[in-house]
């Protein structure tokens, strides 16, 4: 049953009073009187009258209080002893749903992701450096005139000059 808004909801109750308590002739009536509009079957207009009759028009979505849960728990604790571990792990270990596992860290501002880590420095990085700046500087004095550019080669390290160039117009 979607969510409807409050108007359509007191249509659909006039004219199931209309139609004396059918739901299918109410049903069949509101799909002709209001064609433009989404159009619920009897179950629907059944639940509604339901609802109605509680006092609860608007629905009630369930907002889950993970305080005194003891899959809280457990959850935090799997993710305390392994931080890179998964919710579908957790769920495999646990037996809790995955989606339940999501909401909880979500509650508790867990974020459940892998860092990974896709760049880090190694000692074969300064060598290589090195080499890009001696090919760059090799293709500097290949390609370009020299009356096109003013060259500053500035020394770093014993092993490392760094090329600041700029292009006279």
């Amino acid at each position: 049953m979607g969510d409807y808004t409050p108007k359509e909801i007191v249509n659909m109750l006039v004219v199931f009073g209309e139609c004396f308590g059918n739901y299918r002739e109410a049903a069949r009536l509101y799909r002709n009187r209001y064609p433009n509009r989404r159009h619920p079957n009897n179950t629907v207009i059944r639940r509604l009258k339901i609802r109605a009759e509680q006092g609860q028009l608007t629905r009630q979505l369930a907002k889950r209080d993970y305080d005194d849960d003891v899959r809280v728990l457990a959850v935090l604790a799997a993710v305390h002893i392994d931080p890179h571990i998964s919710t579908r792990q957790i769920a495999r270990q646990t037996g809790i749903p995955q989606r339940t596992i999501v909401k909880i860290l979500r509650k508790k501002k867990h974020h459940p992701y892998h860092i990974t880590l896709t760049q880090a420095l190694t000692p074969n990085d300064m060598r290589q450096r090195v080499l890009f700046c001696q090919c760059q500087q090799t293709d500097l004095r290949r390609y370009v005139h020299p009356r096109h550019i003013q060259g500053l080669f500035v020394r770093v390290s014993p092993r490392v000059h760094v090329t600041v160039i700029s292009r006279q117009m």
